[in-house]
């Protein structure tokens, strides 16, 4: 981890300056005005708590996606065996 802070001081230095008028920028932005489509966020936030509790809750639930070309090879030989 170190060694990775240390690298992105480097590679990035420039992006860690400090720069006034970027500042007031940011400072000046009113975020109501910023979002325009209020859809997309709301869709956007709905991804976001799913994935989020689908990370969560995927040790208590120890579903494992299936394995899609194992079971249609396995079912094919299957069958024409």
């Amino acid at each position: 981890m170190l060694v990775f802070i240390g690298l992105c001081r480097v590679m990035f230095r420039s992006a860690f300056t400090y720069d006034e008028s970027r500042v007031a920028q940011v400072m000046a932005l009113n975020e109501r005005e910023a979002i325009r489509d209020r859809r997309l966020l709301t869709i956007s936030l709905a991804v976001l708590t799913v994935v989020t509790a689908a990370f969560v809750l995927h040790t208590v639930c120890t579903s494992t996606p299936p394995s899609w070309p194992w079971s249609a090879a396995w079912s094919c030989s299957r069958c024409h065996a």
